[in-house]
């Protein structure tokens, strides 16, 4: 029989055995898939190709289908559908593929390659080393397939209407100069935008081009959906040895095609239009057979018509809608739903909000505003009751007016003075004839010294144009100024809430009083926007003087 140390010493290289084995096996799973080592420094050099086992750089005559590029490590390969672009882009997307340590880039059999045109094809951030994924810095490949390789520059920029950068949108240029491009034709070279919104476009031919910009959608290189966004130049550019033009494009989304997308006219007294645009985009006429005033009303995108039928016998009616540019008519008819249920409901003017039982406050200076559920048509000043102090002293209001659904009560307010107002019945009545409830609304005044006052200096670039100016505050628009055929201008506001403040300025170059994008049809750029931070802030009790020149 084998003693126990006979046995402990095949059971020890026994398991020596085990040991190598397993040690071999791991040395095979290793060298069959590559890992990322651990500890050392961090890599930060990106991969790096290995020229002599790659396609010859910048071939010409070019005639095969397939290009490698071998790289001196293991790489990976991301997002080749939207990385990896071809200028001038390819009838069929090439086939893309990780091989190891190559990148191989298989034209279709379908494929026909234009005559003595360079092809540059940009991997972007397509391939990464496999370790920290380091990105080779502008990866590209170059051949002709004629006899030299072009190599002219263009380069440019891409802003939107507020002069902010745009990145990751098409750059395109074509040969054509149709008035058609591009809705009908691929460019003949392209690039793409970075962070800063700078493009680059190299090995490009002599000539002269149009230049287009475009958010392309559905990946097809043409201008051909409604959402896609477009920028271009105003006339084409010239390419040539010692002409390297450098562009700045501005980007915008054009104004969509006017629809009406629905009408409400089942409640009598109010017809509702809805538009894919803002109300006040669309104008409206209309033949008034009702004797009393229509109220129009803007809601964002829906249109209101506040409409009477005192003579009791309208039974149908038609309005007209349209846009400045008469791009857009329509014309709806619709008839007038019967009055009884109306009345039946609606017995008295109804405020919205109703009043509260705590005081509202209001600012020194301003009115105070009641607004009612439906526009208002007359008052009667002997129902509206002012109270002030605790003695409820009745006071006679500066003024007493109506802004459609709100009706204003101005006053010299005091502050420390409580107020009350009173809407007795009759005080007021609806476009529709109904009077108003007994109403109570209790106010008070906000201290003076809680605001400020800017006093805001204006520059403008052009004396001969029209700008809009809004000033924007930390709860949203302030107010809204039409400034034109001047170059300075001072504007006041007052009692104004301390915070930062800003402006938003229009370069409204049609004088409509609103901001219009551009349209690549007509050839229009859109009007240029720029927001313009205030130097300092609105203090309490203060009257802040600022300065603000407008750019050109």
């Amino acid at each position: 029989m084998p003693t126990h140390s006979n046995d402990l010493k095949y059971l020890l290289t026994y398991l020596a055995g085990c040991t190598l084995l397993m040690a071999y096996l791991l040395h095979l799973t290793a060298c069959a898939n590559p890992v990322s080592p651990q500890g050392g420094p961090r890599d930060t050099i990106p991969p790096l190709l290995d020229t002599a086992r790659s396609t010859q750089p910048q071939l010409t005559n070019f005639e095969g289908r397939e290009i490698t590029l071998t790289f001196k490590e293991w790489v990976t390969l991301t997002d080749a559908f939207n990385q990896v672009v071809v200028s001038p882009p390819l009838e069929y997307r090439p086939d893309i593929k990780l091989r190891g340590k190559r990148v191989v880039v298989e034209l279709d059999d379908r494929e026909v390659l234009r005559p003595n045109t360079t092809y540059l094809i940009n991997f972007g951030k397509a391939v990464k080393d496999l370790t920290e994924g380091n990105v080779p810095l502008n990866l590209q490949y170059v051949f002709s397939t004629g006899p030299t390789i072009d190599s002219l520059t263009a380069t440019g920029r891409v802003i939107d209407v507020e002069s902010k950068p745009v990145e990751g949108v098409l750059v395109m240029l074509y040969d054509n100069l149709a008035d058609s491009l591009p809705r009908t034709e691929r460019p003949y070279y392209f690039a793409r935008t970075d962070k800063e919104g700078r493009f680059r476009m190299d090995f490009l031919k002599s000539g002269t081009y149009q230049v287009f910009a475009l958010r392309d959608e559905n990946f097809n290189y043409r201008y051909d959906l409604d959402n896609e966004q477009i920028g271009f130049l105003d006339s084409a550019i010239v390419i040539a040895d010692t002409i390297r033009p450098d562009v700045t494009i501005t980007f915008f989304e054009p104004q969509p095609q006017v629809l009406l997308l629905d009408k409400r006219v089942r409640d009598y007294g109010v017809a509702a239009f809805t538009f894919n645009i803002p109300a006040s985009f669309i104008e409206v006429e209309y033949d008034n057979p009702f004797g009393s005033p229509i109220v129009r009303e803007n809601a964002d995108d829906t249109l209101k018509l506040y409409y009477a039928d005192r003579q009791e016998q309208v039974a149908d009616w038609q309005v007209r809608f349209s846009t400045s540019d008469s791009s857009y008519r329509d014309t709806v008819g619709f008839v007038i739903p019967n009055a009884d249920p109306f009345y039946q409901v609606n017995v008295a003017v109804v405020p919205s909000p109703r009043p509260s039982e705590k005081a509202t406050t209001l600012l020194p200076g301003k009115s105070a505003r009641i607004p009612f559920l439906q526009p208002l048509g007359s008052y009667d000043s002997l129902q509206i009751v002012l109270l002030a102090d605790t003695t409820r002293t009745r006071v006679a209001p500066r003024g007493i007016s109506i802004d459609k659904r709100e009706l204003l009560i101005d006053y010299r307010w005091r502050e420390g003075t409580p107020y009350r107002l009173q809407l007795l019945p009759g005080a007021v009545t609806d476009l529709y004839g109904i009077d108003n409830d007994s109403l109570t609304y209790d106010y008070k005044i906000a201290k003076a010294a809680d605001f400020g006052n800017l006093l805001l200096t204006l520059t403008l670039p052009d004396s001969t144009a029209q700008y809009v100016v809004q000033l924007n505050g930390p709860s949203g628009p302030v107010r809204e100024d039409i400034v034109s055929n001047t170059s300075t201008k001072l504007l006041t506001y007052r009692t104004l809430p301390p915070g930062t403040y800003s402006l938003e300025v229009i370069y409204d170059r049609n004088a409509n009083g609103r901001w219009d994008s551009g349209d690549f049809d007509t050839r229009a750029q859109p009007e240029r926007r720029t927001t313009l931070p205030l130097s300092q802030p609105v203090r309490a009790n203060w009257d802040v003087e600022a300065a603000v020149e407008v750019p050109k």
